[in-house]
């Protein structure tokens, strides 16, 4: 009988196998954790700051969440009692800005002048978000616009028997606005948006706890 070539021990080479495959342990310079990128670690501060800060407005009154969107637009509550008292008095409520050289003064709209936005969406239909959104900043703005350096529009009162008479008031002021370049114009949208947000939160509910 012929006799096999020996292979070796078999639980000797297991362990040969072992010890070739057995990962290296790493050195303490490769365990050392790589720093976290500048921006990335300005993202996660940025995120934890909104987390804080979403999380401390949960839990303020209303009326403190009022104060605290006065402070963001630059309002306080002193102005805010101002305009509506002015409102009450006057029934309208007006301020001044500049822009560059011009000055032009805006006013609270009335309301025949919500009804002529309503009415005009009616008429016009306009067909996307932004088409209505241009719209009705025109509208509004051709509504509130007081006076545009030496030019002064006028506003009459309205009555039950009026309505004529405010259409055509308001048809010379949107078609004055029609031909203001469209810079100026978008400028003066903008700051038409800041006068609304102060004149509504100084006639907030949350105000009447205030005032």
């Amino acid at each position: 009988m012929r006799k096999l070539n020996s292979i070796g021990d078999p639980s000797s080479n297991v362990s040969k196998l072992s010890a070739a495959i057995k990962p290296k342990p790493l050195l303490e310079e490769e365990l050392t954790e790589a720093p976290l990128d500048s921006e990335s670690e300005q993202v996660e501060e940025e995120v934890s700051e909104e987390v804080v800060s979403a999380f401390n407005e949960a839990t303020l009154s209303p009326v403190e969440l009022w104060e605290l969107e006065l402070e963001r637009i630059g309002s306080s509550k002193d102005e805010a009692a101002s305009i509506l008292d002015t409102l009450i008095a006057r029934k309208l409520y007006e301020e001044t800005y500049r822009m560059g050289k011009l000055i032009f003064k805006l006013r609270t709209r009335s309301t025949v002048d919500a009804d002529r936005v309503i009415e005009t969406i009616h008429e016009f239909k306009p067909d996307t978000a932004g088409t209505m959104q241009h719209l009705v900043a025109r509208i509004n703005l051709a509504c509130s616009l007081s006076s545009f350096g030496d030019r002064v529009f006028s506003f009459t009162v309205p009555t039950d028997d009026n309505r004529d008479t405010l259409d055509a008031e308001f048809a010379e002021r949107y078609q004055f606005i029609s031909n203001v370049p469209a810079n100026l114009f978008f400028g003066m949208t903008q700051v038409l948006e800041k006068f609304d947000a102060k004149v509504n939160l100084a006639c907030d509910s949350r105000a009447l706890e205030n005032f």
